[in-house]
């Protein structure tokens, strides 16, 4: 994973945003919200809208972060029409 984050650096800036309850977040149950995907995919778009609003944006997902960015990318169309294919 390293790696391929090493390589996407040479394009442009990477970020990634740890989920609530994951590395170094604290619970998502400290904020008062249930763990679901529909949940986490909403914290995902509140983070991609707040650090690059009107930028263009290429997202690589992984495990559960891919789950988490398709339900993401179903609620929010305005995100997928941001981003690099």
């Amino acid at each position: 994973m390293v790696r391929i984050l090493v390589g996407l650096s040479q394009y442009g800036n990477v970020t990634m945003p740890d989920l609530p309850g994951f590395g170094g977040m604290q619970s998502i149950f400290r904020v008062n919200e249930k763990p679901t995907v529909d949940n986490l995919a909403g914290y995902l778009a509140s983070f991609i809208k707040f650090k690059y609003k009107r930028r263009r944006i290429t997202i690589f997902a992984a495990d559960l972060g891919f789950v988490v960015v398709t339900r993401m990318l179903q609620q929010y169309p305005e995100i997928a029409r941001k981003l690099n294919y």
